[in-house]
């Protein structure tokens, strides 16, 4: 059986440093191959080039893995197509319904984004994640129509879907990650550190949380606002020395605004590290564990209590690190997930 796994074509597959969604496809296409099926990765942006190269290969299964590559779907050749959104803020839709659902205000806010300067709207409460919701709809409303089948990376994006009336077929699948790859130690190695990783943005709060004692920071500076010099940053790391040097942290922390299921999360809890997460960084975790600790909405901007989140969960996890490891093998192991993978379930 020939299964397309079909890339953003931005970064190359697997990507050389950082790139979720290029890792998570390499990952998938490894996996599916030690299953015993044809994987062909297409990871080019142009599109009458890739949808070329598709035709040809004439796969049984085409996965887009690329939001704005939905409209590729009325011209690929294949019966089984499946799409899955990576955007960030998909699940804010449910919690700004009014906003969308009514057209008149929909458009008279889009009006305004265009017509006035962000640092004015935003005294409207039309903040970055309005506006990166405003400019997603148009995407988003295609994938309430769309023919193909949506793979949803989470209950709560599934449940967002269902909220507009999507006339696709859903289902959800979460992202996993590879534990082969990536190094376990039962102690850690700077048990009283935690960790943030990823880009250094401002939908992640890096900037905000830079002074909080015991937190290191790694990863690009794209947020003006963080200090490269402040002794906490690590720098940029390759993935196989995050793979390797990720195990000697207590906690991993993200704290932001956007995420539809954080590959990040999964591969902390693989390396043995509890969570601080924010409640949008919160899908598919069981939020009951006690080395899971979720900052609610209210609390998001109240920096001693992260702190003190942080030092407590410190604590808890470097006692719960083997139920940790546990509890990541059973849930986010990428091998064990695609055994489950909907394209192949929905056939066999």
């Amino acid at each position: 059986m020939k299964i397309i796994l079909i890339g953003p074509g931005i970064l190359p597959i697997p990507p050389k440093g950082w790139g979720a969604i290029e890792i998570l496809i390499a990952d998938q296409a490894e996996m599916l191959k030690k299953l015993g099926y044809d994987v062909y990765i297409v990871n080019d942006a142009n599109k009458e080039k890739a949808i070329d190269r598709i035709n040809i290969i004439q796969g049984d299964i085409v996965h887009l893995h690329y939001d704005e590559h939905i409209d590729w779907v009325k011209e690929i050749d294949c019966k089984r197509i499946y799409i899955t959104s990576h955007f960030g803020y998909l699940s804010s839709y449910s919690t700004n319904s009014i906003l969308f659902k009514n057209s008149f205000i929909f458009i008279f806010i889009r009006v305004l984004t265009k017509l006035i300067p962000q640092k004015i709207t935003y005294l409207f409460g039309i903040d970055t994640k309005k506006r990166n919701l405003i400019e997603y709809y148009y995407i988003f409303k295609k994938f309430l129509k769309t023919t193909a089948k949506v793979i949803c990376l989470s209950k709560e994006i599934e449940n967002t879907y269902k909220n507009y009336n999507s006339k696709a077929q859903l289902t959800v699948f979460h992202n996993g990650a590879r534990v082969d790859l990536i190094r376990y130690s039962e102690n850690a190695k700077y048990p009283e550190d935690a960790i943030c990783i990823g880009k250094i943005e401002i939908r992640k709060k890096q900037s905000y949380l830079q002074n909080i004692n015991n937190i290191k920071f790694v990863g690009p500076i794209v947020d003006k606002k963080f200090n490269k010099n402040n002794r906490n940053y690590m720098g940029t790391w390759t993935r196989d020395y995050l793979f390797q040097n990720l195990t000697n942290y207590s906690t991993l922390v993200l704290i932001s605004n956007g995420e539809a299921h954080p590959l990040v999360c999964c591969e902390a809890l693989i390396a043995g590290l509890g969570l601080v997460v924010s409640e949008e960084a919160s899908s598919n975790l069981d939020k009951s564990l006690p080395y899971i600790s979720v900052i609610k909405q209210k609390n998001i901007y109240k920096k001693d209590y992260i702190y003190q989140t942080i030092k407590e969960n410190i604590k808890i996890s470097e006692l719960y690190r083997k139920e940790i490891r546990k509890y990541a093998l059973a849930t986010f192991d990428i091998e064990r997930l695609m055994k489950e993978y909907p394209p192949i379930k929905s056939i066999n």
